[in-house]
């Protein structure tokens, strides 16, 4: 083991870690804060060392290149140009041959932070409250009810074609019923194959939208049918009525993605650290993985730009991927100086918790030093107490995004809302338009038509 040289400062290099080191300043003139630089201190200070904090040159942590050395922060401590990382590193399979590593100074997990979802005025609003599977099966028993009503309207007739009788339908007796010449019978019958598809429409309809209509189906069949059709609409209209008002009053919001394989399908963008163990970790996963789909959408942020890249998640540009305590951080930052929470979190991280550790350079005698200030540290509780002092108004942002609105706050309706019901009561003018042209047109032929076979007889 290498003896340890009392006569020089401790080198300990580091760089942005959100919740854990913040370093602030100019070059030759940075500034150190966060939780790990309070314990970094107590540590050195305990064991009569005094320090230096240095950055790497190509401001990164690290990766593992093909000839087996190490870049960024973990390549100086590799190299001896540092004693020990000032930052925490996962602790990884690729690193455990190159470094010592100290007793896990917190434990975290992979996650991925998204702009918080908001109700947003919806054109398609008055649709919601069913599927379109649920509209489709209205539709299809809208259109089996008329044809159902058509043929009870119909059946005299269809038997008197049959059997050859003279029975009359129900509409034809709702005609005049004065005697007519056998070459208008084709005629009449025809009109009324059309007054009762009209009838059977008419009915099936107003009787959905809960509009009166001055006729009613005879017959007990036909009753029957009807009976059953009107609870069935009661049902439909209550049901419709009542969702749509919760919709208003207690409104959904739908998360773009919840865990790694929605984020993937949803082809948002995912913003991760440079060089990080996240960056390997994607870049060596299979294509066909949630994981390795995710490189069609990857940016990387370079450590000193992660906070505009935070800012550029809560404006909806993309989500970003890091450890959650960093971005409980990011939450409490937000929520400290927006009053609000802009942000949502995944409600379950990935690839289980990780040990956070100080990186040490291979059979280094400062680790056994260092791990017994550090497990004296978290027995105390004082580790705990740091990290959560750097995020304890992240609380509110944590909680889990459900079907239920997270504001309190009452969104008044906007024209946007209306739309689509405006949209839907201009094509009922336009298609009711469209029709009254028709009469106007045709009727008069029509009746022309008859005065002159009237002359005719």
């Amino acid at each position: 083991m290498a003896q340890l040289n009392t006569s020089r400062c401790l080198k300990l290099v580091s760089d942005q870690f959100v919740s854990v080191v913040h370093i602030s300043g100019t070059p030759g003139h940075y500034k150190y804060s966060g939780p790990l630089v309070t314990i970094l201190d107590i540590i050195m200070r305990h064991q009569g060392f005094c320090y230096e904090f240095l950055r790497a040159s190509d401001r990164s942590y690290g990766l593992l290149l093909p000839n087996g050395s190490w870049s960024g922060l973990l390549g100086m401590v590799q190299r001896g140009e540092a004693d020990l990382t000032g930052t925490v590193i996962a602790i990884t399979a690729n690193g455990l041959p190159a470094f010592d590593f100290s007793d896990p100074v917190v434990i975290s997990e992979y996650n991925v932070i998204n702009v918080r979802p908001v109700v947003t005025p919806n054109v398609a609003g008055f649709i919601r409250p069913y599927t379109p599977l649920a509209w489709a099966f209205l539709l299809m028993s809208s259109v089996i009810v008329s044809a159902a009503t058509l043929l009870m309207l119909r059946r005299p007739a269809l038997l008197q074609t049959m059997d050859g009788t003279g029975s009359q339908s129900f509409e034809e007796e709702d005609m005049d019923k004065t005697k007519v010449p056998s070459s208008r019978k084709e005629e009449k019958n025809n009109i009324g194959w059309f007054r009762s598809v009209e009838r059977s429409s008419l009915w099936t309809w107003s009787a959905l939208l809960s509009q009166s209509v001055p006729w009613e189906p005879r017959g007990s069949s036909a009753r029957m049918m009807a009976g059953l059709w009107l609870l069935e609409t009661l049902i439909l209209a209550s049901v419709y009525r009542s969702n749509l008002k919760a919709m208003l009053i207690i409104p959904k919001v739908r998360l773009p993605f919840d865990n790694l394989e929605e984020l993937a399908e949803s082809g948002i963008t995912l913003a991760i650290t440079k060089d990080s163990t996240l960056q390997s970790l994607i870049m060596n996963a299979e294509r066909n993985t949630s994981l390795g789909r995710l490189k069609e959408n990857l940016v990387l942020a370079h450590p000193d730009q992660v906070y505009r890249f935070i800012e550029d998640i809560y404006s909806g540009k993309w989500a970003g991927g890091a450890f959650t305590i960093s971005i409980k951080a990011a939450f409490h930052l937000d929520f400290s100086v927006m009053g609000k929470c802009r942000g949502y979190i995944m409600s379950r991280g990935f690839f289980g918790p990780a040990s956070l550790s100080l990186a040490f350079a291979k059979g280094s005698p400062l680790i056994g030093k260092v791990n017994k200030d550090i497990i004296t540290l978290r027995e105390a509780g004082i580790l705990d107490h740091l990290f959560s002092q750097a995020s304890f108004n992240a609380t509110e942002c944590l909680k889990p995004v459900t079907s239920k609105l997270t504001t309190t706050k009452e969104r008044p309706l906007e024209m946007l809302d209306f739309y689509g019901v405006f949209s839907l009561y201009m094509a009922g003018i336009a298609v009711a338009l469209l029709v009254f042209l028709l009469e106007v047109v045709c009727v008069p032929k029509k009746t022309g038509t008859r005065r002159a076979g009237v002359a005719r007889q």
